[in-house]
């Protein structure tokens, strides 16, 4: 009995061969205890993770919404415009504003602010819808503080595109010169004919826009105006003529053109622009400038507080 005594107060109790302490209580407990507080880092990790997937879910559907509102404002944009923002957007929603947005596509096609055809300097026909759309190509949109609530307002956007030569070619083809007075030649000089531009000299900045050649046949001759790009009075694209050839001779504009002939001279006459007025381009947007580049010519557009909606 003693030497059991003695065992029991060491510890060992013979009955069942486990460890106990004779003060003090069972050495195993708080065990599990220890094993929870080292389950907590695994919970809390898993937490993370599912809010961490969670948000980042939410943001990818954020982004889609952006997306979806400048394709329904801008329907005439190509399928594979890619936009972009910066910074997280779910942060910038909640204040129903974007830093910025930046748009790149192959193509758009925008709706005329007035639907005015061109015309020459001058022009008397001017204003009347011809419900022509300005299509640009090799498309980027840069705007900025873009208001998500409708209708969506950018504090400013700035477009650099090309308009390409068929559409500037369509231009030449809607001018009007009322100073052109040869028998059988109208002063819509290009009307029901087809003109064609190509480039002559690639231009690199508003000092030098470079210059084109614009082809066409009138009364079975073949005419080639030589034109540059500028930026118009109103806002608008001018195409300034510097040369016109007629039958293989030319002379520069300014020095008269009766050495080639009576219809050389008409063509002479009040003729010496060619405008896109400011009301083809989309509303809320101005040229600031344009040059010559191997497929058209490279424009950039601005404006402020513009309406995605009215573009």
């Amino acid at each position: 009995m003693r030497e059991r005594r003695h065992v029991v107060a060491a510890g060992l109790d013979p009955r069942y061969g486990e460890a106990t302490r004779a003060v003090g209580g069972d050495p195993t407990r708080g065990r599990p205890r220890a094993g929870r507080r080292r389950r907590w880092p695994v919970v809390l990790l898993v937490l993370l993770l599912v809010l961490g997937g969670a948000g980042v879910a939410a943001e990818h559907y954020a982004r889609g919404r952006v997306e979806t509102e400048v394709r329904d404002a801008l329907p005439g944009l190509s399928q594979d415009a890619k936009v972009t923002t910066e910074g997280i957007v779910l942060l910038q929603a909640a204040q129903m504003s974007l830093r910025s947005l930046d748009v790149t596509a192959s193509s758009l096609a925008l709706e005329s602010a007035g639907g005015a055809g061109a015309g020459g300097r001058g022009s008397e026909g001017q204003g009347e819808d011809q419900g022509e759309d300005l299509s640009l190509a090799d498309l980027s949109v840069s705007m900025r503080q873009v208001g998500l609530r409708a209708p969506v307002t950018a504090a400013s956007v700035d477009i650099s595109a090309t308009v390409p030569w068929e559409q500037v070619g369509a231009a030449m083809e809607e001018a009007s010169f009322p100073g052109v007075s040869f028998p059988g030649v109208s002063s819509d000089l290009f009307s029901g004919t087809d003109v064609a531009v190509t480039a002559d000299q690639v231009g690199t900045s508003a000092q030098d826009p470079g210059s084109a050649t614009a082809s066409a046949s009138i009364l079975g001759q073949e005419v080639e105006i030589g034109l540059v790009p500028a930026v118009g009075e109103d806002g608008g694209l001018a195409l300034d003529i510097t040369s016109v050839s007629l039958g293989g001779s030319q002379e520069e504009t300014g020095t008269g053109l009766g050495a080639v002939g009576d219809l050389a001279a008409s063509l002479a006459l009040e003729g010496s622009q060619v405008e896109v007025p400011a009301e083809l381009l989309p509303g809320g947007l101005g040229l600031s400038g344009a040059i010559v580049a191997p497929e058209g010519l490279r424009v950039r557009l601005e404006g402020e507080d513009v309406a995605l909606s009215q573009m």
